[in-house]
Formats: structure tokens, C-alpha cells, sequence
């Protein structure tokens, strides 16, 4: 009864977070470069883009901060989710419910955005990620896998030294709105398998998803690898993000 208590615990947990950042972040992209009204406002193309990272960022800072980061340790991501199973913190069962909770909340975040805002998330092509213009596929991938190891590293290296664990959120907002910025136009900054997989399925457009796959699960091996390899890595003491924080 325990271990179905704990399995059900982290399937909620994380099917709530991951369904909160997709939705936050959805909204904000919608919003942000969508919107005629907005985009009145605010012209700079960048400067909009600089938003909807900070959007990102901060629902993840908020989310380890949160009864998610303390209960499950606020992964939202099936890459972060693979590469502490690399690394032994997690067994494929609870693999396989962290990726099943991440992925279904995605899908419910962006079935609850076209519902409100229609048209206006179809003008945006659904937050769908793709290669920017002139970027081929190979190089995508390449960059989506380099964010994603530096995001793992990062998260990897807060949890390794005790001192650090309680600014692991920051480091994870403050890498998020410098990852989203420099990647965005170049393969849409994803880093997260659920982030693409939920407007891929409602687009119906899934020429590009398998960069968005490959790309974060390579940069998880090879985050796993350098904690191993490189003498000024090593393992992470825990696999939750939040797990500073006091317990429920």
C-alpha cells in the first residue's frame, strides 16, 4: 500500500507541475506572440522572447519551491527524469510514472490553451517547437542537446554539494532564461521532450519532435557521463529539487 501510495504521489505530483509550466509557458508564448494588442505594446521581438523565458523560468523557480519540488523534486521534464535514472535515483517503474505524469500534463496544458484563447494559439502554430529559419535538423539537435546537458549539469552540481541546495531553483531560473534566450531562435530552446510533445499532438505536426527527443536524451547521457568521468564532477547526493526544503 506504501509503495501504490508513493507511486500515486508522484504521478500527481508531476502531472500537476508539468501541466502548470506548459500552461503558464503556452499562454505566455500565445500571449506574448500572438497577441495584435501586445505586440503593439512591446515591438521588440526580443524583449517578447525574453518574457516568455522568464515565464518559464520562474514557474519552474516556483514549482521547486513548491510541495511538487519537495515531494517528487519538480523534474517537469522526462530528460531530467532519464538522467537521474542514469544515475540510479530513480528505478524504471518510477521512471516510467514520472514520463507518463510529465507527458499527460502537457497534453492537458495545451488542450486547456486552445480551448481559451482558439485561433489565437493556432497563430502562433500551437508553441509548436521547431529549427529556427536556415537551421538544419543536425545542428537543432546538437544545441538542444549542449542546453539540456548544461541544464542537468547545473541541477546535478546543486544537488552534489549540500551548501548549494538551497539556491538549486535559482540556478535552474536563472539557466532556463539564458538557455530560452540564446536557443529559441536557433531550435526553439525546448529542452524537454513534454514541452514538445503536447503542441506536436494538437498541431498534428510531428516532422521536427524527434529532435526534441534525441536531442535532451543525449544531453542527459551526456551529463551522467561528465558526472562520472570529469574529475570536477560528481554524482548527485539526491533527486529532488526541492528536497532542501521542509518536508509535508
Amino acid at each position: 500500500m506504501k509503495t501504490s501510495n508513493g507511486f500515486l504521489t508522484a504521478f500527481l505530483s508531476e502531472y500537476a507541475g508539468t501541466f502548470l509550466l506548459l500552461l503558464n509557458g503556452g499562454t505566455a508564448i500565445t500571449v506574448f506572440l500572438g497577441y495584435p494588442e501586445f505586440i503593439a505594446i512591446v515591438p521588440s521581438l526580443q524583449f517578447r522572447i525574453f518574457l516568455i523565458a522568464l515565464t518559464f523560468g520562474f514557474t519552474v523557480f516556483l514549482l521547486i519551491q513548491s510541495p511538487v519540488g519537495r515531494l517528487t523534486g519538480a523534474h517537469l521534464n522526462p530528460a531530467v527524469s532519464f538522467a537521474f535514472w542514469l544515475d540510479g535515483h530513480l528505478s524504471s517503474q518510477m521512471l516510467s510514472i514520472y514520463m507518463a505524469a510529465q507527458f499527460l500534463g502537457s497534453g492537458l496544458a495545451v488542450f486547456l490553451i486552445y480551448q481559451i484563447f482558439g485561433d489565437l494559439y493556432s497563430s502562433v502554430n500551437f508553441a509548436l517547437t521547431e529549427p529556427g529559419a536556415n537551421v538544419h535538423p543536425i545542428l537543432a539537435l546538437m544545441i538542444e542537446a549542449l542546453l539540456t546537458f548544461g541544464l542537468i549539469t547545473v541541477i546535478f552540481y546543486c544537488l552534489t554539494h549540500e551548501k548549494y541546495l538551497r539556491f538549486c531553483s535559482h540556478a535552474v531560473f536563472i539557466y532556463l532564461v539564458v538557455a530560452i534566450m540564446i536557443g529559441a531562435p536557433l531550435s526553439g530552446a525546448s529542452l524537454n521532450p513534454a514541452r514538445s510533445l503536447g503542441p506536436a499532438i494538437i498541431a498534428q505536426n510531428f516532422s521536427a519532435l524527434w529532435i526534441y527527443f534525441v536531442g535532451p536524451a543525449l544531453g542527459a547521457i551526456l551529463a551522467r557521463l561528465a558526472c562520472v568521468t570529469l574529475p570536477f564532477f560528481k554524482r548527485p547526493k539526491f533527486f529532488k529539487l526541492g528536497h532542501q526544503l521542509p518536508k509535508l
